[in-house]
Parts: C-alpha cells; sequence; structure tokens
C-alpha cells in the first residue's frame, strides 16, 4: 500500500468548472466496434464504467426529471441488476467499477423540484459489494455530504467530493476526497475541486 502522499499524486482531480475531456473512438474495417444494448430498469440507462475484461458494466437507469426514480445498476452477462439505495433516498447512480467487476462505487441522490425542474444533489456515496450497499463515511461533522466518482484496480482507494450545507464549513464548495480501505474516515485534499479517477 502507498502512503497518502503518494495517493494524492496517483488521483486525477479536476477544479470544478476548468477543464472538460472528452474521448472519441473511432472504428476501422479491421476493428469493427459490437455493441450490446444494456437494457434498462426505467426510462432509459446510462453507462458510466467498464471492468477490465468488459464484463462488467455499471451506471444509472431512469429518465432525468421523469416519474420514476434514477437506479443504479450494475450489468453482467445480459443480467441488470438494480444495485438498490441506501435508506431515506430514492435515487442512485453508479459511477465506477473495480477492475474485476466485483466493487461498485457511486452516489444516492436526493430530488427537488425548482421551477418545474427535477434537480438532484448527492447525499452519500456508496459502496456496493456481495450484494450489499453500504455508505462511505462522511466528515465526523453534522451536514456533509458525500460522493463516489471512481474507485481503484483492486478496490482499496475511492475517490470523489465531500461538500457541507453549514456555514462553519467555510465556503460549502465541494472538496477532492479520498477513502482508503485502511482509514474510516476520509481525506480531504481541497476546497472548490473534485477527483474523478484514481
Amino acid at each position: 500500500m502507498f502512503g497518502r502522499c503518494g495517493l494524492i499524486e496517483r488521483v486525477l482531480g479536476v477544479r470544478l468548472a476548468t477543464t472538460a475531456l472528452f474521448m472519441v473512438f473511432a472504428s476501422t474495417s479491421t476493428h469493427a466496434a459490437n455493441f450490446t444494448p444494456l437494457g434498462v430498469l426505467s426510462g432509459g440507462s446510462r453507462a458510466a464504467d467498464v471492468s477490465d475484461d468488459g464484463a462488467v458494466v455499471v451506471g444509472s437507469s431512469g429518465l432525468i426529471g421523469g416519474a420514476a426514480p434514477l437506479g443504479a445498476f450494475r450489468w453482467e452477462a445480459g443480467v441488470m441488476t438494480d444495485l438498490g439505495t441506501l435508506p431515506g433516498s430514492a435515487n442512485a447512480i453508479a459511477s465506477g467499477v473495480s477492475a474485476d467487476g466485483s466493487v461498485v462505487v457511486g452516489s444516492n441522490l436526493n430530488s427537488v423540484l425548482i421551477n418545474g425542474a427535477t434537480n438532484y444533489s448527492p447525499t452519500h456515496g456508496f459502496v456496493w459489494a456481495d450484494g450489499s450497499m453500504s455508505p462511505l463515511s462522511a466528515l465526523p461533522l453534522p451536514g456533509y455530504k458525500s460522493s463516489a466518482a471512481s474507485i481503484s484496480a483492486d478496490s482499496s482507494v475511492v475517490v470523489g467530493r465531500t461538500s457541507c450545507s453549514y456555514s462553519y464549513c467555510g465556503s460549502g464548495f465541494p472538496s477532492a476526497t479520498i477513502w482508503t480501505s485502511d482509514d474510516p474516515y476520509p481525506y480531504v485534499l481541497g476546497a472548490d475541486s473534485s477527483a474523478y479517477g484514481v
């Protein structure tokens, strides 16, 4: 296991609203792409990550702003599994999967109707493994929320962000955050930032 300093250097963090990354994949006649429909839990579906061997896909299903809630899913061998939600939440999205496909991370969301449109905000990041969803720990103060964006290949490190809605939290902007399997509390990298990959 590497130390926190080495870990910080390995985390890809992007300041909010400063950089957008786009990837384009080209198909040639010798390397034709194969597309497999994943199906839906409700509404539509959106893939977010895939295991190293391509056998497991994770993402969310549902229509943003639709009547049915957003559901986090794990797809394998043609079967889309609803990962459920943590108590008190009706919406969840999956955003990352370990290299072997056995561990999934994501966020539970609250939905709020603003000017006729449904808006979502993360409440708790989660780790799903062996059929069970567990919350990522937040900072040990009331008002902190968390969201998970990615997980390391060996599932020992999760990255995402934490934020706080109370005045004692400072700016209230999200902070890039690291969770490790050997520490019960998250490590906050800095204000007004998010971590998207590890």
